[in-house]
């Protein structure tokens, strides 16, 4: 096999992932492609002429779902553009995002962050830590537990 690569689906092999092939046959692919474009061509000019064209058809119906999602994004990056926004609504604002870009699990992981973070720095305070000596080793922080 050579450097080349081409979609090899007729195959069946993945549609979206080039193959290398040798150049032997990436000539003989590419000229079967471009028959098959010539061939479709024709069979389109021929069904315009006498009449009976069949419209292509669309893949990406614009269902109710991709409107919301679609708005949902607009309405936060516009949110996120004002200026002076509280830390209430900033923080409602990025709780949404995780929300829309992760789901349930995202906003776990959001919660369980900042949980940890406080908890961490409970531990500091209890344990006398100030931000000069931090951070510690794992034993000292070990003990500190």
């Amino acid at each position: 096999h050579c450097s080349s690569r081409h979609r090899l689906p007729h195959f069946g092999y993945n549609p979206q992932i080039p193959e290398r092939v040798c150049e032997i046959c990436k000539e003989q692919l590419e000229l079967r492609d471009l028959m098959e474009r010539a061939t479709w061509k024709v069979c389109r000019v021929r069904d315009f002429i006498a009449g009976n064209l069949t419209p292509y058809f669309v893949t990406n119906v614009d269902t109710y779902e991709d409107r919301a999602v679609r708005l949902t994004k607009l309405t936060l990056s516009s949110i996120k553009r004002v200026p002076l926004l509280g830390a209430q609504a900033t923080i409602a604002v990025e709780t949404l995002e995780v929300l829309r870009k992760y789901g349930l699990t995202g906003l776990y992981g959001l919660i369980l962050r900042k949980e940890f973070m406080a908890a961490a720095e409970l531990l500091m305070k209890v344990a006398g830590i100030n931000n000069q000596n931090w951070p510690i080793s794992v034993h000292e922080l070990t003990a500190a537990i």
